[in-house]
Parts: structure tokens; sequence; C-alpha cells
């Protein structure tokens, strides 16, 4: 494949949008269920988990990086702390996993014939 300007730009603004979706998503997921918060950070109602599944489906590495950006983006303030290095493994985590099972799963089925 032969990176030109204009997919890198894609790419670009697919991880920017994506992050701006996401980090959005979960301010408004926050807001909206406040009264269901059973203790700090712990709510009954988390929407940006299925969110995350969405961009990496539909979007691909492009939305894997840029929830990855997204989950920074939310735990900003902790990034000045001792928390640096848990900081940085949540964001990559959030972001990378749900990319790392849809990759697996697709090459398991295409190992198996379904």
């Amino acid at each position: 494949m032969k990176l030109t300007l204009q997919i890198v730009l894609e790419y670009a603004a697919l991880t920017l949008g994506s992050a701006v979706l996401f980090a959005c998503f979960f301010l408004v997921n926050a807001w909206l269920f406040a009264d269901l918060v059973y203790r700090e950070n712990v709510s009954w109602v988390f929407l940006p988990a299925g969110f995350r599944i969405i961009l990496v489906l539909v979007l691909g590495l492009p939305g894997s990086l840029g929830i990855a950006l997204g989950t920074w983006y939310l735990d900003r303030e902790l990034l000045s702390t001792d928390t640096t290095r848990l900081v940085m493994l949540n964001g990559l985590v959030s972001g990378f996993m749900p990319y790392l099972v849809m990759k697996f799963i697709s090459k398991g089925k295409s190992l198996t014939g379904c």
C-alpha cells in the first residue's frame, strides 16, 4: 500500500474525529446518567463501552488510535502525577484491545473457513 498525503490526512482526520467523538460521548454519558452513579467513577450505565466497539468495527485502526487519544484527554489531569505510566497504559489498552480482539477473531474465522 502506497502512502500518499491524502491517505495520511484521511487517517489523521478519522483518528482525531473518533477521539473527539469518544471524549464527548464519555462526557455526555457522565452528565446524562449522573443520578445512576453507584460510587465515584462507577456507573450503572456506561454507554462509551459500546461506542468503543462501534468505533473500532467501523473505523479500524484510526478508531483505536482515536479512543487512545480520547482516553488520554479524559485522563489529562492525572498525567502530571506519579501515575503517568498507568494513564498511558490505560489509553493503550482502552484503544487497542478491541482492535486486537477484532483482528484475532477475523483471523480465526478465515482459518476455520466460516
